[in-house]
């Protein structure tokens, strides 16, 4: 009997979730967010709660595509890669985030689905990856279950220490 009303809130959580691209007048408490508001080839992916106010975000993803890696950044995820002489490009997950209060409900893995998507419409688009911080204890598991490996780790002298690309998910 605990075991569904346990379910229940999450349920009910996932359920009010809209996902879009950014809009003007869209909001967060999140000091990343500005990130959405200025012009980018790729406009945000927002999730809000239908229940909430219109334009309230509870999360979302800030992406680059295509993007410009490091010499060592691209060597690191081309020497993963089935074919690492194949020609093209890369897309980056600047950023991901979800409000404190909706985290554990799928939100993040949406946003990092959609992404990924995006990535296998852009032309030449070979790998997204990602920086992740170490100390975000969410990030590292729900990235790898995402089909990210890391590429490079502590030893990387380019911050943050984590370097992730969706192998498993070649584009």
């Amino acid at each position: 009997m605990n075991l569904y009303l346990y379910l229940l809130p999450f349920v009910l959580v996932a359920g009010n979730i809209a996902y879009r691209d950014y809009q003007e007048g869209d909001y967060s408490d999140s000091s990343s967010f500005s990130k959405c508001s200025k012009e980018r080839s790729t406009p945000c992916y927002v999730a809000i709660d239908s229940q909430g106010k219109p334009h309230e975000v509870v999360g979302f993803i800030v992406m680059t595509i295509p993007d410009t890696k490091s010499m060592i950044e691209e060597a690191a995820v081309r020497s993963e890669m089935s074919d690492p002489k194949k020609s093209g490009t890369f897309g980056y997950i600047d950023e991901v985030e979800v409000s404190p209060k909706f985290r554990g409900g799928g939100i993040g893995t949406q946003l990092i689905r959609y992404s990924i998507q995006q990535g296998r419409k852009a032309k030449n688009v070979l790998a997204m990856t990602l920086y992740v911080d170490e100390e975000n204890d969410g990030a590292i598991p729900l990235s790898k279950r995402m089909g990210f490996i890391e590429v490079l780790g502590e030893s990387c002298l380019v911050p943050p220490p984590r370097l992730l690309s969706s192998k498993a998910k070649e584009l």
